[in-house]
């Protein structure tokens, strides 16, 4: 195994996990080719962990910002009503029997349309209190913990 220059890979290098996005049943999804809909880190912050993880006496977060720069037709794009965040810690053991198991799992709405049409926001602030037995991320040869933030821009469909 080598790195992308040639030399020995290092085995706590490998490349970042895969994202994926589930299909979610009885609703449908307006986000892909729309504009901008990304998970961000807030203006004055270098990673989504703020506080201390693990640390006696201390409180830890994962804060960010969901940022929505729609560029759908307005008739289209007044029709989205919902805008979710969920933050999952998954631990995962690769090999012939891959297993995986869910640590945590949480889930806020960090929007919904009150009536139609809809206004969606720009800004979408969020936060998520950690619990102090969560572990730290951690990516080994044979296993790994990884947390992931996935953000949902849901809507009504067009057909009556």
């Amino acid at each position: 195994m080598s790195d992308r220059n040639g030399g020995p890979a290092l085995p706590w290098m490998q490349a970042p996990p895969a994202y994926f996005v589930r299909a979610q049943q009885n609703t449908r999804s307006y986000a892909q080719n729309a504009g901008i809909f990304e998970i961000a880190l807030r203006p004055d912050a270098s990673s989504f962990q703020a506080g201390y993880l693990g640390l006696e006496g201390m409180s830890a977060w994962i804060v960010g910002d969901v940022l929505i720069k729609l560029s759908t037709e307005p008739q289209q794009a007044a029709l989205f009503t919902t805008c979710n965040i969920s933050l999952r810690a998954i631990e995962r053991v690769h090999g012939p029997d891959a297993q995986e198991m869910q640590l945590y799992a949480a889930k806020h709405t960090l929007w919904q349309a009150s009536t139609l049409p809809a206004h969606v926001p720009g800004t979408l602030s969020f936060e998520f209190p950690l619990t102090s037995d969560l572990p730290q991320c951690i990516h080994g040869p044979s296993s790994e913990l990884t947390y992931w933030l996935e953000a949902q821009l849901l809507g009504t469909s067009t057909s009556s």
